[in-house]
């Protein structure tokens, strides 16, 4: 049975430059309606499932398909697969949960309350006035979906639709309320009962790092006048020609990392840094034609502003301004803009290299034509009002995400690349998880948001003479530490066990998400240093093309974000990177990657339990051996109707085991049985299979070798001629009775002429089926029709030059 509202479902959710997808999309389908009671689901558990999101990554060739359950045409908020299909259209990776016998679950169909007053109780349960909603647009459909007005207290319309939520044994019906409020600082995601009010569950989408652990005085810093500040002139004109950007130039992390350091002023002048693939018409365009439509610091990709304002950089583009790191960060706010500026493009172009993209959601006004929804580049608030502090909001694709930076003492986190590059990553794993258009992914117990914004920062500093050993804080400048410092975690970033020595299972005794994505980040380092170890280091940042471990980590790191479940925990999040090195280079680096892992307590059986709690994970330090599944023969003998298919390995990795394939002419390969494989093992391995009654003919066998973690691959394909036992093999008429027709095969062992003829009871021919030559050892189909015979009984006839049989038949009308 074909998912319901199918057409209507791909026409609806998916833009149009996704329909290059609807193949791969058509697959994760089929494969639900096909394997449903293999995840103990219901056919009508997986009857009307939505497609959230489906792109392809350019460098992959993956097409990544997410999935979100639905009854009555009701998303059903969590119950999510995320479903990768490879270059031939084969899913090779999958990951999430769908919830089962829906239609018992289900408490009603019909709210009680409607959005206007669910969107009060969010605001209301925010400390805001309550009374102000309207509904502006109505969307209808079965999930009553409503633009309502910002209500005088949010940034955006509130968007609110109904959605089902299982709770315990229910699915309750609720209102999803996004409402993001005015000053940027809470963007909630709120379900609320729709029969009762009472609110099911509500998550501030705003990720907010506290980044002053030691209680840092803030209050030196002196509060000036905006305006006596930011209107400084640029500094003398340059002869560079073209854009240019006096700022922290990476690998440089922070002004006390830079030569000379703070209080010196280390800051270089970057020309034309915009990257022609990431930015084809530089960074202050919008309009995607020749020429910037801004002079100050907006974009297609940032809006870096303090309280809308923006330094003017001149119709030269000539943004370079004074500074003194030896006064309060107020007294250069112009050059502040400029360096966040500069590092959020150059944060947005690196990332566009690794599959941060349009279609992938990324941060752009104007897509230019390459999938995704536009409108949505960073507003990038720079010294926003509060202390030691920074933020992200960030919205679905399609909407403008909000990063905040702060000042801490007499430090701004706006020339701190790992604070500013820790939050922009937090939309980069918020869009990359679960599909851009679904950013609410990363809210579970043992979610890595925290670590992947960590890592990405200090994987995008390291400097040619770095080694894993060396002490990597993050956030050293911003809270006023020497750049050997612990930073904002509990211990500084470093393959060496005596000044980092935590593992995976340290994990259930830190705080959530922080602590926790210290871990995640710290076992990332780990295996990072393994890879540039093996592989070396690349100080072009920009080639994802590059071999070096550094590049490789990088796209593996991203790759995995986009093949992992929502609200995943770290075997999860480890097994997509795995996954990613198999489908983007064939595994080659495994051995370094499980090295890696292991050593921090990920190893080949580690548990992740629950990834709603940290509290019940299991670390395991095996490092499985890496080496393929090598097939060394494969080979079919014909023994009597049977056919006994022989294949050996020289070395299996992971080998769950073989699922044997036979060719058909209607179905194409169909499986015959599954053969259970050995593991890891680096020892010879012997297999065998017996196919049993086999049709008379020519058939193509082939192996679908499957890992553990459900990747696979085919091997190559072997032949078996059956012939003919005896003189010849008739098969029953079927079915019988019948009406309109029946069936039945012949072969002959040697070729001969053959005369097939229906007679009725008193012997009469009503109609001859064949008269002429068959060759040998072929199966021949022959069709008995009713349609001009009357009911009662007939006689099947066969003549052969060597042999005869007949068979009685009835005819039911």
């Amino acid at each position: 049975m074909k998912p319901r509202h199918l057409t209507a479902l791909l026409a609806l959710l998916l833009p149009m430059g996704v329909f290059a997808q609807n193949a791969a999309v058509q697959t994760a389908l089929n494969h639900f309606e096909t394997y449903h009671l293999a995840y103990d689901l219901s056919q009508s558990d997986v009857a009307d499932i939505a497609i959230t999101d489906a792109y392809t990554s350019r460098r992959s060739g993956t097409t990544h398909v997410y999935l979100r359950q639905r009854f009555e045409g009701v998303e059903v908020i969590d119950a999510n697969y995320t479903v990768n299909v490879n270059r031939d259209g084969d899913i090779f990776h999958m990951a999430g949960d769908f919830e089962s016998n829906l239609g018992a679950r289900a408490q009603t169909v019909s709210p009680a309350i409607n959005a206007i007053a669910a969107a009060g109780i969010v605001a209301s349960e925010a400390g805001l006035p309550p009374n102000g909603f309207v509904v502006i647009d109505n969307h209808g459909g079965a999930n009553q979906a409503v633009t309502l007005s910002d209500g005088g207290v949010a940034r955006m319309p509130v968007e609110a639709r109904l959605v089902y939520r299982a709770m315990d044994n229910d699915l309750l019906l609720a209102w999803q309320i996004l409402l993001y409020e005015r000053d940027a600082e809470h963007y909630w995601i709120a379900h609320v009962d729709a029969q009762d009010g009472s609110i099911l569950y509500m998550y501030d989408q705003v990720v907010s790092d506290n980044w002053n652990p030691d209680g840092i005085d803030n209050h030196a810093v002196t509060h000036v006048e905006l305006d006596a500040f930011f209107y400084h002139a640029p500094m003398a004109p340059h002869a560079l020609g073209g854009p240019q950007y006096r700022a922290f130039a990476l690998p440089v992390e922070s002004p006390n990392h830079a030569t000379p350091p703070a209080p010196a002023d280390g800051r270089t002048l970057n020309a034309n840094p915009s990257d022609a693939t990431a930015s084809p018409f530089g960074w202050h365009d919008t309009n995607g034609a020749a020429g910037a439509e801004f002079t100050d610091t907006r974009g297609n990709n940032v809006d870096a502003n303090k309280l809308g304002v923006r330094p003017d950089c001149t119709a030269s583009l000539d943004c370079d301004f004074p500074a003194d790191f030896g006064m309060s960060p107020l007294t250069h706010v112009p050059a502040a803009t400029v360096n966040n500026y500069y590092l959020s493009n150059v944060l947005h172009d690196v990332m566009y290299h690794y599959g941060f993209d349009e279609a992938a959601g990324n941060f752009q006004e104007n897509n230019y034509g390459n999938g995704g929804l536009g409108s949505d580049n960073v507003i990038a608030r720079v010294q926003a009002p509060g202390s030691c502090n920074a933020t992200m909001g960030t919205p679905p694709d399609g909407s403008n995400p909000t990063m905040s930076m702060f000042i801490c003492g007499n430090a701004d986190s706006d020339y701190d690349q790992g604070v500013l590059f820790h939050e922009y990553t937090h939309g980069t794993s918020n869009r990359l998880t679960g599909g851009p258009s679904t950013t609410s992914c990363l809210s579970n117990a043992e979610q890595m948001g925290e670590g992947w914004s960590d890592y990405y920062g200090v994987l995008l500093s390291i400097e040619v003479g770095d080694t894993g050993p060396d002490r990597r804080g993050v956030g050293t400048y911003f809270l006023g530490q020497p750049t050997t410092g612990n930073g904002v975690r509990p211990r500084p970033y470093s393959t060496n066990f005596a000044i980092n020595d935590f593992t995976y299972q340290d994990s259930r005794t830190q705080a959530v998400p922080h602590g926790v994505g210290f871990v995640w980040a710290t076992i990332l380092w780990e295996v990072t240093w393994e890879m540039i170890d093996a592989f070396g280091l690349d100080t072009d940042v920009y080639d994802a093309s590059s071999t070096a471990g550094n590049n490789v980590m990088l796209q593996l790191v991203t790759e995995g974000m986009k093949l992992q479940p929502c609200s995943p925990g770290f075997v999860s999040g480890r097994d997509a990177i795995i996954q990613a090195d198999i489908n983007l280079y064939g595994g080659a680096h495994l051995l370094q990657l499980w090295t890696g892992f292991a050593r921090r307590g990920l190893g080949e059986h580690a548990s992740q339990g629950s990834t709603g709690t940290n509290s019940d994970n299991t670390e395991d330090f095996t490092i499985p051996d890496p080496v393929p599944v090598e097939l060394v023969a494969f080979t079919a003998a014909v023994d009597g109707e049977d056919v006994v298919l022989n294949w050996s390995t020289a070395s299996e990795t992971n080998n769950a085991g073989f699922d044997v394939q036979m060719l058909t002419a209607d179905e194409g390969y169909e499986s015959l049985g599954f053969v259970e494989g050995n593991g890891t093992t680096t020892e010879a391995q012997v297999y065998s299979f017996r196919a049993t009654d086999v049709s008379v003919g020519t058939h193509t066998f082939r192996l679908k070798q499957i890992d553990f973690d459900g990747a696979f691959e085919y091997s190559g394909e072997t032949e078996a001629t059956v012939g003919v036992v005896g003189t010849y093999v008739l098969s029953e008429v079927y079915p019988n009775p019948f009406n309109p027709q029946a069936q039945f095969t012949l072969a002959v062992a040697s070729a001969q002429n053959v005369n097939i003829a229906v007679y009725d009871v008193v012997g009469r021919q009503v109609a001859m089926l064949h008269e002429g030559q068959l060759e040998a050892n072929e199966t021949y189909n022959f069709t008995v029709s009713g349609a001009s015979l009357a009911s009662g009984a007939y006689f099947v006839r066969v003549m052969g030059e060597t042999f005869a049989d007949t068979q009685r038949i009835t005819l039911l009308k």
